[in-house]
């Protein structure tokens, strides 16, 4: 887009604290893939990625434009280890990367990512009956032309999970507890019913 005058207020008091009557254009260039496969072992694994980047005008008396990119890949598999029995695995990455400037003069970069790791059990002892089990791990990091105290932070998790179906009730039970480098330990529970009545 070519973009509009996105602020005329006044640059002493209001508005966008800034003068600059120019269109504030954007650009955007983005693709996706997604690929699986389905094995004779029923196992299935799957690969998606998606990257975006672009150039932003904006009004700004500090920065007023900017590069960025934005990039996330993950994989999955899937497999049953026995009949009763179906794991989960996923991993991931997601970036964000951004340049800015003032007046294409450069000014700072920032650099943000996350990666992910998480493994879900679901067990089915009877029918209308689901058990569920898995942990996960999320790891942040946060860099640039700015100097961070903490830079970083990782959070682990367990959870727990129980579906139960009796004639038009449903039952679920859920509990998880998560260990997080800036917030320390913290426990989660719920119980939700449901029922189906029919006129």
């Amino acid at each position: 887009t070519g973009g509009i005058n996105a602020c005329s207020g006044n640059p002493s008091g209001g508005g966008c604290f800034t003068n600059e009557p120019d269109a504030a254009g954007y650009r955007n260039h983005a693709a996706t893939l997604r690929a699986g496969h389905r094995f004779a072992s029923d196992a299935e694994i799957e690969v998606t990625t998606l990257r975006a980047q672009g150039h932003n005008q904006f009004d700004g008396s500090y920065v007023n434009e900017a590069d960025f990119a934005q990039q996330a890949l993950g994989a999955q598999l899937r497999f049953s280890p026995s009949e009763p029995w179906h794991a989960t695995l996923r991993v991931g990455q997601s970036r964000d990367d951004s340049k800015n400037f003032l007046d294409s003069a450069y000014r700072n970069t920032f650099h943000t990512r996350r990666d992910t790791v998480s493994l879900q059990n679901d067990i089915t002892p009877a029918a209308n009956q689901i058990a569920t089990l898995g942990i996960d791990y999320q790891n942040d990091i946060v860099g640039g032309t700015t100097d961070y105290d903490v830079a970083s932070r990782d959070n682990k998790g367990v959870f727990a999970q129980y579906q139960i179906g009796v004639g038009q009730h449903d039952l679920q039970l859920s509990a998880r507890s998560d260990d997080d480098q800036q917030f320390d330990s913290q426990n989660t529970y719920w119980l939700i019913r449901r029922s189906q009545w029919q006129w």
